[in-house]
């Protein structure tokens, strides 16, 4: 092989490696109300038809908006799906905030997780 094929195809398999670890998965907002308030939720999904692993990026307190430390997106691109949500009271998300409301907030994306439309 001579050098200007070589060259070629060493930038071509460059190219292909920086946008697969560069991409930018652009979340989709999701429409989540907790025990009568509307959160600020987003997933950041994986482009295939497969059955992939999903997890609640869950924010420290107070949080907020948003994709906690760029996570959502990077975990994403490696092939799981990332549900984040802001608990009640915090940043978009209505209602009040509590410690006890965050643990019904999270139950409630765990139990939209589990429809049988969103699976």
């Amino acid at each position: 092989m001579n050098l200007r094929k070589l060259f070629f195809s060493f930038f071509v398999i460059l190219v292909v490696f920086t946008a697969k670890v560069f991409s930018q998965v652009q979340p989709v907002k999701v429409n989540l109300t907790s025990h009568g308030s509307i959160l600020n939720a987003e997933i950041y999904h994986v482009s295939t038809y497969k059955p992939m692993p999903t997890i609640i990026l869950l924010h420290g307190y107070p949080g907020g908006e948003g994709d906690p430390l760029g996570l959502g997106n990077k975990l994403s691109s490696l092939g799981i799906n990332v549900f984040v949500f802001n608990y009640r009271g915090t940043w978009s998300s209505e209602g009040e905030f509590s410690f006890d409301s965050s643990i019904e907030d999270i139950s409630t994306a765990l139990n939209f997780l589990k429809l049988e439309e969103n699976i």
